[in-house]
Parts: structure tokens; sequence; C-alpha cells
């Protein structure tokens, strides 16, 4: 009972310590509302061009837009400067990773 006890306390010390560090930042969504979870919506079917755009600044980033265009990486992302891409006209979901290493935590 005692060594599940001291395990248990151990892993919750180490995610509230965690938790504390890992911070993510927010992203305007689609009606430019800050938020930890942004969704957009295009829903005319021609090509529609994702600004993504944060208020914080990003020292290094890695972006997976979901339509299995090659990651775009880069650092010193400024804080409400925008990074664009530009989707194919189509009918689907896309789920748009961002990754940020020195955080660290994934949008």
């Amino acid at each position: 009972m005692k060594k599940s006890l001291l395990t248990l306390n151990f892993f919750l010390s180490f995610l509230l310590s965690f938790s504390v560090y890992a911070q993510c930042p927010d992203f305007y969504d689609f009606d430019g509302n800050l938020t930890d979870s942004p969704v957009w919506i295009a829903c005319d079917g021609t090509d529609y061009t994702l600004s993504l755009q944060s208020n914080s600044f990003i020292s290094s980033y890695s972006i997976d837009w979901g339509d299995g265009s090659a990651l775009q990486t880069g650092i010193n992302w400024s804080a409400n400067s925008s990074i664009t891409h530009t989707y194919n006209a189509s009918i689907q979901n896309f789920n748009i990773s961002i990754d940020l290493p020195d955080v660290p935590c994934t949008v």
C-alpha cells in the first residue's frame, strides 16, 4: 500500500509541476477569439487560405497542416504575425497540429 501511495504522489507531483511550466499559447480561431483549441470553418468549396496567428511570441515551431503537405518549421514567430497555408478546394476536415518544442506543448 505504501509503495502504491508513493508512486501516486510522485505521479501527481510530476503532473502538477509539468502543468505549471507547460502553458501552451492561445491562437485566434475563425471568429477572432483567442483559444487553446482553435477551429476554422470554410464551407464554400473553393481554395481556402488559413491565417494562423497567436498573441504570444513563439521561439520554435513545427506545423502539420493535416493535408499531407510537408511540415512547416521555423523560429522566432512574432506575436500577432500570421503564418498562412492554402488548402485546395475540397469538402474535408483537416486536423492541424502545432508542435512547440521549447514550451513543450502541442496545440
